[in-house]
């Protein structure tokens, strides 16, 4: 605080200023901040160190700055205290409305101060815009149009009723014009303004004037208008307040009312039913003209007449009960069946509608009952309820479970449940009556039931299904069938379940299948044994055949191969021969020399050696495929004994090897083998033979299609082999086309096979795979992938003695 004062003085000045609510700020002439309350620094934001000799233009903007200057030097000058509201801005960016006022307070010592008090308004001026917004709602909102004029009938204001009929866009643009630039006529126009200056200057109301008007939209309206005149403080007629109703709608009303009576008079007199009118008492004031039709009598014999005569005895305490509560206004309507007694004497049932007329007081004035003749029907429901008894007796009765099912939409209630569905289910027909699947079984099979009865319901047909369930810890098994039950129009209303107990079936079904299963498993096994006798036959009597004609050929070839060493020495001291003659007798007689010539003597004694040699070679390639031969028959080798299996596979590789060969245009096919060091293994060298056949002829089949889709490609068997601890492996790759994982998983099945009808029986690799696991306990495996090649892999033991054991 900058104000020359006692110090004692200046803190009673803070605390004072302190202790008032709203903001206050003091400016010196320089309008600079010289004193400001806790209030002030709160509602700034700041503190008190930050405010002390600023001035407006540190904290708001320049526009700003300048207005408040030009307000502030108004007050400086003038003296006078000026109440404004002006926008504020908070340090957050917020804007909202405060009111200040500024006052001039002159110090002792002559200097002038401006001292601001400012005032949030915000909440006054949001009940004030929300005390408009609800005036204007109501304005808005009532039915009838309502616009106020001036002395001079000039519009100062309508609600959105109002400038809607004289078809304005807003309320607003009413706002100075006239009667004569509304939609109506000139003589409309003056009509009401005469009307107006009436009410103004005689100062009473008129009231509910009834006139017809052309509206905006051309329509011809009814109006009930309302002229109220506006005074001032003093009295004096400022203006007028119309209110408007259109009563269009009243006047509509009350013309069809005339015509409705016309034609309820003529339906009453016309229709099927009688129409009877009674006084409170149960005197008949009126009966239409069927009365006579019905019961024989005029309506004037029955005029005045209480209706008790015409009631059966018996029921006549009960339509006395029932009438006392219409006529006191106990019950507004009420219908009953009773038996009523004609003029011929004969009884027949009635149904009659009762009801009441009252006055605005709620009195009963008149009651109106209209009678109709149901005997026909009564007796019909008789027959009906007759056979409906006897139906439910067998509903009952039958030893199956039923259930009828409601159509409500796509909604299914259940409405009857009868004793043996109670028996099977365990459940109560009161705990099923009126309810939802979800409500009986819950959301799941609920949801499963709700299907079956939608699927019955949309698709018109019969549905059966089965399904199984426990029952007394035992599992049943049941057939339910929903048929669709349709009414006249042929909608479907009701759908009816019956179930049936299919557990015996079920088993039997079950033991039948088992047979089946049974049987068919045995004639696979049967067939699998058959096609593995007829192939071991087969093999066996290659096996056989292989070793007979391995053995035919050895002796012819022995003896050749014997004879040949002779032959050569023979050959060789025949030449020898030759060449001693050849040296001696240079000039042989003119026939040997002839003889000489003609057989080309220098020729043959180069070429014979040779030839001798070329048949030794052929002799000793006989023996080596005679001696394949029996190493792959293994005939005479029918127990298991040690063999080299690189022996076995160069075997089968030497009798295939016709096949590997470049034939035509067809490359060869290349034999890799990369063998490693094996002991000899403990087998049956005939059938692992078999085995490496096999494999190996489905190499050479696959690689052979290869080569005819492409011509470049260049087939390749590897053959590799290495021993894993008391086992060894044999693995058979070829990079063909390779094969599905499908196709690779039924590959060791009986009959399975990917070649043409004819070029196999689908059963070398079953064998081959019985032969390896359970002949030999070793295992064969085929890895392979489409455009990957393939490898089989063939593991047996080195000894067998452990395996079999």
């Amino acid at each position: 605080m900058q104000i020359h004062a006692p110090a004692s003085s200046s803190q009673f000045l803070q605390n004072l200023i302190n202790a008032i609510a709203d903001p206050l700020l003091v400016k010196d002439r320089q309008h600079r901040w010289v004193l400001f309350n806790d209030a002030f620094c709160q509602f700034v934001e700041r503190q008190p160190a930050e405010l002390l000799h600023r001035t407006d233009a540190d904290f708001l903007p320049a526009e700003q700055v300048e207005e408040f200057w030009q307000k502030d030097e108004q007050v400086f000058i003038t003296g006078i205290t000026a109440e404004t509201e002006e926008l504020f801005q908070d340090r957050a960016g917020h804007t909202y409305e405060v009111s200040v006022k500024k006052s001039l307070l002159q110090a002792e010592s002559g200097e002038l101060f401006l001292v601001c008090i400012t005032r949030d308004v915000r909440h006054y001026k949001q009940i004030e815009r929300e005390s408009q917004q609800l005036l204007q709602l109501v304005m808005d909102n009532i039915p009838q149009l309502i616009f106020w004029k001036d002395r001079h009938s000039v519009y100062q204001g309508c609600n959105q009723n109002g400038a809607r009929v004289v078809g304005l866009d807003s309320p607003e643009a009413i706002v100075g014009m006239t009667d004569y630039d509304m939609p109506w006529t000139t003589e409309q126009a003056n009509w009401y303004r005469e009307c107006d200056q009436r009410v103004m200057a005689t100062g009473i109301p008129d009231l509910h004037i009834i006139e017809p008007q052309r509206q905006a939209n051309n329509k011809q309206a009814w109006l009930d208008t309302n002229k109220i005149p506006l005074h001032d403080e003093q009295g004096n007629a400022i203006g007028i307040l119309v209110t408007i109703e259109d009563i269009t709608e009243r006047k509509a009303a009350e013309e069809a009312l005339i015509a409705s009576e016309t034609r309820f008079r003529s339906i009453v007199e016309n229709a099927n039913d009688t129409i009877v009118m009674l006084t409170p008492q149960g005197e008949m004031s009126y009966t239409s003209p069927r009365w006579l039709d019905m019961f024989g009598y005029t309506p004037q014999e029955t005029l005045y007449q209480h209706f008790d005569r015409f009631i059966h005895p018996q029921d006549l305490p009960f339509c006395l009960g029932i009438f006392s509560q219409i006529a006191t206004g106990a019950a507004d309507a009420i219908t009953l069946e009773y038996r009523a007694i004609h003029r011929d004497g004969s009884c027949r049932w009635h149904t009659t509608n009762l009801s009441s007329i009252k006055d605005a007081a709620g009195q009963v004035q008149h009651c109106i009952a209209i009678v109709r003749d149901v005997t026909d029907r009564r007796q019909a429901e008789d027959a009906l309820h007759r056979k409906e008894q006897f139906l439910r007796s067998i509903y009952h009765g039958v030893e199956h479970p039923i259930f009828v099912v409601n159509v409500l939409g796509e909604t299914f209630c259940y409405v009857d449940w009868n004793r043996a569905a109670e028996q099977a289910s365990g459940i109560a027909a009161e705990q099923i009556i009126g309810k939802t699947p979800d409500q009986i079984y819950g959301a799941g099979v609920g949801q499963i039931e709700q299907q079956r009865l939608m699927e019955c319901f949309t698709t018109h047909q019969p549905l059966t299904y089965e399904e199984w369930q426990m029952q007394d810890g035992e599992m049943t098994w049941w057939q339910t069938t929903l048929n669709p039950l349709r009414n006249e129009q042929d909608e479907i209303y009701q759908i009816v379940g019956t179930t049936f107990n299919i557990t015996e079936r079920k088993l039997a079904e079950a033991q039948l299948q088992q047979q089946a299963n049974d049987l068919q498993l045995a004639m696979q096994e049967l067939q699998h044994t058959q096609m593995q006798m007829i192939q071991s036959e087969k093999m066996s009597s290659l096996g056989q055949l292989v070793a007979g004609v391995a053995h035919e050929i050895n002796n012819p070839v022995n003896f050749i191969s014997g004879n040949l060493s002779h032959a050569n020495g023979y050959t060789q001291d025949l030449l020898e021969l030759v060449q001693l003659y050849a040296t001696h007798y240079p000039e042989p007689v003119a026939e040997i020399a002839a003889a000489i010539q003609a057989i080309e003597l220098d020729f043959l004694v180069e070429d014979l050696p040779k030839l001798l040699s070329s048949m030794w070679i052929g002799a000793e390639r006989i023996q080596t495929i005679v001696a394949s031969l029996r190493n792959f028959s293994r005939m005479d080798e029918a127990e298991m004994k040690a063999v080299s299996v690189h022996e076995g596979i160069d075997s089968t590789l030497m009798i295939l090897q016709s096949r590997l060969k470049a034939k035509g245009s067809q490359p060869p096919i290349q034999v890799i083998k990369q063998y490693g060091e094996l002991p000899l293994v403990e087998c049956y060298a005939g059938q692992l033979n078999q085995v490496f056949m096999n494999i190996l002829t489905n190499a050479i089949d696959a690689l052979e299609e290869q080569v005819e889709q492409n011509a470049e490609f260049s087939p390749q068997i590897t053959i590799c082999t290495e021993q894993q601890a008391d086992q060894i492996c044999v693995q058979i790759a070829d990079n063909g086309a390779g094969m599905s994982e499908a196709v690779r998983q039924r590959l060791f099945d009986p009959f399975f096979t990917t070649k043409p009808v004819g070029k196999g029986t689908g059963m070398g690799l079953s064998i081959s795979y019985q032969i390896i696991t359970e002949k030999h306990g070793g295992s064969l495996r085929c890895a392979s992938a489409p455009g990957q090649g393939t490898v089989f892999s063939v593991i047996v033991p080195i000894e067998q003695a452990a395996c079999l054991s």
